[in-house]
């Protein structure tokens, strides 16, 4: 945040802006004084948080809930913001099987998506999790498949996300033995 003075509030905020290298839409803009006979306008001006900044300091107040010490690293693209965590705590922010890593970034997305107008993708992952699980899951979908065609019987699997069903669903999408459902 900084502030700048000038002859009247339309003069200071076009200095601000303009030393800060902003336009209006990207800048929080406050007006601490009118000014007028004798005494100078004065402005407070700070760069709106980005998507990245905006989903990370959700991410940081629920580390600190759960009091896990962990290092962040975000990046922002067109439509996606990924973040990734890391640190010796950060499996608390994992959970059962990604139950609480999912729920962060579902809430991390709605908050993102409410406040900004353009939608993004989020991608929370912690400690490369989301990596691990996807190779555990597509060993996990060949096991189950070789049983099913061993035994000519069907093969049912305990419930997942979506995007865990996906992963099952494209590891034996190949495979002509067995159909998925």
């Amino acid at each position: 945040m900084a502030e700048f003075k000038a002859s009247n509030v339309d003069e200071a905020i076009r200095i601000g802006l303009e030393e800060m290298g902003l336009t209006r839409e990207e800048a929080v803009i406050e007006v601490l004084e009118q000014g007028g006979f004798l005494k100078k306008a004065k402005v407070s001006i700070e760069k709106k948080p980005g998507a990245a900044d905006t989903v990370l300091d959700f991410v940081r107040k629920i580390a600190e809930y759960l009091e896990a010490d962990c290092r962040y690293e975000a990046t922002e693209s067109e439509d996606r913001v990924t973040v990734l965590i890391s640190g010796d705590e950060a499996g608390k922010l994992i959970g059962y099987r990604g139950d609480v890593l999912d729920a962060i970034q579902y809430i991390a997305s709605v908050i993102l998506n409410k406040e900004h107008k353009d939608y993004k993708r989020v991608t929370i992952d912690c400690e490369n999790y989301r990596e691990k699980r996807e190779e555990s899951l597509k060993k996990l979908a060949e096991r189950l498949a070789d049983k099913a065609v061993r035994t000519a019987r069907k093969v049912r699997l305990e419930p997942m996300n979506p995007a865990e069903r996906r992963v099952i669903h494209a590891a034996l999408q190949a495979n002509p033995d067995v159909e998925t459902v």
